[in-house]
């Protein structure tokens, strides 16, 4: 919202960038973690305090604002007029599906990371969990989301995405619905308010978002529907 009352409108990478980095921001503050926990046990064979792990999540949900936002945005305009249903739901997959898949194999390349001294899992101990080293899986995550970073600030990668969603702007021009037939009794606004729960995107409205950043307003009913609102003239 800041930025829209703002009109900053950032490109498509930059936004995953931008949502990745905060992430990898929550992993670095994972790693400050492990070290005060266990400086703290071997201090006084104690605990820290758990409140510690908020600003992590509060990192995550704040870089999700762009990344995972992004993302269903992407699927939804990038995606041609009659493959917007399966890119929104292959969207899904991407996000849910394919990290669980990622994050289970990392866990079993990097088992012996979570395991005490005589070789156990069960680390729920303050006294296990300092002999692990837990810390090993927050750097490969944390060299995992740079890599992620970088690859969405290459030209290379923001130009072919561009291409996409001027592509998908244009095959939903030629897909455009022309004047609404008004059945007796009904107005035209009745038609239009009834169209307006159609999933695909308006093309003169896509064609607006694309080249004058107008924001788009995606949300999930029993459709998907976007609303867009116009950046004022200057």
């Amino acid at each position: 919202p800041f930025l829209a009352r703002n009109n900053i409108k950032l490109a498509t990478g930059y936004k995953f960038a931008l949502g990745s980095a905060i992430g990898a921001c929550a992993i670095l503050w994972s790693l400050v973690l492990e070290r005060m926990i266990h400086g703290e046990y071997a201090k006084s064979g104690e605990s820290i305090n758990v409140l510690w792990q908020a600003p992590s999540y509060i990192l995550i949900g704040a870089g999700e604002i762009f990344s995972i936002s992004t993302a269903y945005e992407v699927a939804f305009t990038a995606s041609p007029p009659n493959k917007k249903a399966f890119a929104c739901a292959f969207n899904l997959f991407c996000i849910g599906g394919i990290p669980n898949m990622l994050s289970l194999g990392l866990y079993r390349m990097g088992k012996h990371w979570f395991q005490n001294n005589a070789g156990s899992g069960n680390i729920g101990k303050i006294q296990d969990y300092s002999e692990a080293h837990v810390a090993n899986y927050f750097w490969l995550l944390f060299g995992i989301v740079m890599f992620g970073v970088t690859m969405n600030l290459l030209p290379s990668v923001r130009g072919w995405v561009a291409v996409a969603e001027n592509r998908a702007a244009k095959a939903s021009l030629g897909s455009a619905p022309g004047t609404p037939k008004v059945e007796r009794g009904k107005t035209v606004a009745d038609v239009e308010k009834k169209r307006e729960t159609d999933p695909l995107l308006k093309a003169k409205k896509h064609m607006k978002y694309l080249d004058e950043g107008t924001e788009a307003h995606i949300y999930r009913m029993n459709t998907m529907k976007a609303e867009f609102s116009r950046k004022p003239k200057k």
